[in-house]
């Protein structure tokens, strides 16, 4: 379906935003492409069709059984029953499926043994174990979340109290794996559940015992990080989405956007308070109701000083995903306005990806990937790999204190408490109903290393200083180095903070920085007189670097306990 906006309404829309005036926001004439956005986006998950949206399982568990079907061929009763139960998991409702799964099982001629051994029943058996282990997330990771919930290796504090879930999908692994030794999807899932029980490795079969921290490669001096969203209040309960760590009122502190994936899941602005906490302004700056949103980057598009949002929507949704992105224009006083009409941006875009960053500062770009598949047994954690100087990276997953097991999409990184590393805020949640998994927001303990944050901004070029060049040569000791970096949002799916947060390493003193603005060398500027460990503003032209004196702000909150944002 494709929104049609005519002349008139286009060309009242720009009048009315060119309009600036203190009206109550609900009816002020600037947020009439926002209204507009609304009730787009309000008709299209109205009319969605299930047959051709994945999102809608709900929807197509539901048709599925009003209309029945009129098979009398056993197989062809197995895989639409299977596929009923397969929809009811996806949309969430894991009770109805486990009590399904179950009738079938019972109803095998010759019981369960013989339905086990059939290799086309075999599919039932898995679902069922895959639904016990939803069942355990559910009762635990989600109502219960705390700050460890799904980090490999899980710590005590991150056992499951509700232990039906897991217990019972240990027993339908055991069974599963009686029959089809070789199975290592079973395997790796039954170790998995063990592990949310606090039994493992200690009581996972010798058979079957997957030796997790072997894939790891040992890494000396390497701290892992800490989730601290539950305590600042932004571990947002949703599915696959975006983030974008940014300061977007240029108070020199980093903000924090989110969306989800969820047709009718509003995207959430947390605003920093300046203090090392957050305020969710999602509803000040007018973004409720923009629901949806796969992707999303930030740039400022109109050479204002304020950074801008486009927000993707439509991708995995197959030929039901016609949905409209929304380009939101940052107004400069915390609010956004959709400008999408105004500038033709009604396109269809599909994303998807992962982020990098130096998560210690040693002057080397590390990898953490978004990690999981559509279906509830893809069950493994996001992976994180250390660079490590330029020879190869080492996968640091299981001791990174961020391999969380969720499914992970969206991923920022940015100094979030201006101490000069980069924290990471990441979207957790698959891409259908039921699979949704609190946000995590990973503080950065690794201060070891030196480091330099540079702000740019252009004047030839774009003001927020994007695919700039940048070359900075500095020496440790005796020894000259060269840090090659372009400014930028990072990887697809996730945006970090567009200022340019520096590793140096051991390196104490900084020779030039060479900045190619634009990424254009006939745009060359040598800047020196600078030093390690600051924050700088460089203007382009200035052949100079301003001092940003900001304000270390430890991370900490007062929401100890509460779950925020629950979708």
């Amino acid at each position: 379906m494709r929104v049609q906006i005519s002349i008139l309404s286009l060309s009242i829309f720009l009048v009315f935003t060119a309009c600036q005036n203190n009206q109550d926001p609900n009816s002020d004439p600037r947020f009439n492409g926002n209204r507009l956005m609304v009730k787009v986006l309000d008709s299209l998950n109205t009319i969605a069709d299930p047959n051709t949206n994945y999102y809608l399982s709900g929807r197509r568990a539901a048709q599925m059984l009003e209309k029945s079907h009129s098979y009398t061929n056993q197989e062809d009763i197995i895989n639409w029953e299977t596929k009923y139960c397969f929809e009811l998991l996806n949309a969430g409702n894991v009770d109805e499926c486990i009590k399904t799964l179950t009738a079938m099982i019972h109803k095998y001629p010759d019981g369960g043994e013989a339905a086990l051994a059939d290799p086309n029943f075999k599919k039932v058996f898995d679902l069922l174990a895959v639904a016990y282990l939803r069942m355990g997330e559910n009762d635990n990771c989600i109502a219960n979340h705390n700050s460890a919930s799904c980090i490999v290796p899980l710590k005590p504090k991150a056992f499951h109290k509700n232990t039906k879930g897991s217990l019972t999908a240990i027993e339908f692994y055991t069974q599963i794996l009686k029959v089809y030794p070789s199975d290592y999807q079973s395997k790796w899932l039954m170790n998995i559940a063990y592990m949310t029980l606090g039994k493992y490795p200690a009581e996972v079969p010798k058979a079957h015992f997957i030796d997790f921290s072997a894939f790891d490669e040992k890494v000396t001096g390497f701290l892992p990080l800490e989730n601290l969203a539950i305590e600042l209040g932004v571990d947002v309960n949703g599915l696959a989405g975006a983030a974008i760590i940014e300061d977007f009122n240029n108070d020199g502190f980093m903000d924090i956007f989110c969306s989800s994936y969820g047709l009718l899941d509003d995207p959430n602005l947390f605003m920093s308070d300046g203090k090392g906490g957050y305020n969710d302004e999602t509803a000040k700056a007018m973004l409720t109701g923009l629901s949806g949103g796969l992707n999303a980057k930030q740039a400022d598009f109109n050479n204002d000083g304020f950074v801008d949002i486009l927000v993707l929507r439509g991708a995995w949704l197959d030929k039901g995903g016609e949905w409209p992105n929304s380009l939101l224009r940052n107004n400069g006083n915390e609010t956004f306005t959709d400008v999408t009409a105004s500038v033709g941006l009604n396109k269809m875009i599909f994303a998807m990806g992962f982020n990098f960053g130096d998560l210690d500062n040693d002057g080397w770009l590390d990898v953490y990937t978004g990690t999981g598949a559509f279906e509830f047994n893809s069950l493994v954690p996001n992976r994180v790999f250390k660079n490590m100087g330029g020879t190869h990276f080492a996968e640091i997953t299981h001791g990174s204190g961020i391999g969380h097991l969720q499914k992970g999409h969206g991923i920022a990184f940015g100094d979030l408490d201006n101490d000069g590393d980069q924290d990471i805020y990441t979207t957790l949640g698959g891409a259908v109903e039921g699979d949704n998994a609190h946000n995590a927001l990973f503080a950065n303990p690794n201060h070891g290393n030196h480091w330099i944050t540079l702000k740019l901004q252009g004047k030839s070029v774009a003001r927020d200083g994007q695919n700039s060049r940048v070359f900075i040569r500095c020496k440790d000791g005796n020894k000259s180095q060269q840090f090659n970096l372009t400014a930028g949002s990072g990887g697809s799916f996730g945006a970090s903070s567009l200022q340019l947060e520096a590793g140096l390493g051991q390196c104490s003193q900084i020779e030039s920085i060479e900045i190619w603005w634009g990424g254009d060398p006939q745009k060359k500027e040598i800047i020196r007189n600078i030093s390690v460990d600051r924050f700088y503003t460089i203007v382009e032209g200035d052949k100079f670097g301003k001092v940003d004196e900001q304000k270390k702000t430890p991370l900490k909150g007062d929401k100890v306990g509460g779950a925020c944002c629950k979708k």
